[in-house]
């Protein structure tokens, strides 16, 4: 279905950013991570939506710290009813859940600005 809204995933590029109101590292080795309620947003660049942005009202996961913190895991523990609002007005409440995998590229940059920790 192609009515300028509900179009395939992969035809449609965002961009995506969010604040983070909290990071909570546990010492068995899993951390969590929330957003600051409505702070994820998103920037449709192509599709129907184009020039649209949208906030997520709320976004919290969880995940695992691998070795060396090299790889980071992240996701929802179960599916979660988000509201979605567009800036054209549009509300949408969906189900969704998420799972992402974090792997640090090498030869990046750590966190510490460029200090010893940094790899070759």
């Amino acid at each position: 279905m192609d009515d300028g809204v509900h179009q395939s995933a992969a035809i449609i590029e965002r961009r995506l950013v969010g604040q983070l109101a909290g990071v909570h590292l546990y010492g068995d080795g899993s951390w969590k991570a929330d957003l600051v309620p409505g702070s994820f947003a998103i920037t449709f660049l192509t599709g129907g939506r184009a020039g649209q942005t949208a906030t997520i009202d709320k976004v919290s996961l969880i995940g695992l710290i691998g070795e060396g913190a090299e790889v980071l895991t992240l996701a929802t523990v179960a599916p979660i009813v988000e509201t979605v609002t567009y800036s054209n007005g549009d509300v949408t409440p969906r189900i969704c859940h998420r799972s992402r995998v974090l792997v640090k590229m090498q030869g990046s940059d750590d966190d510490d600005q460029g200090g010893d920790r940094d790899r070759k």
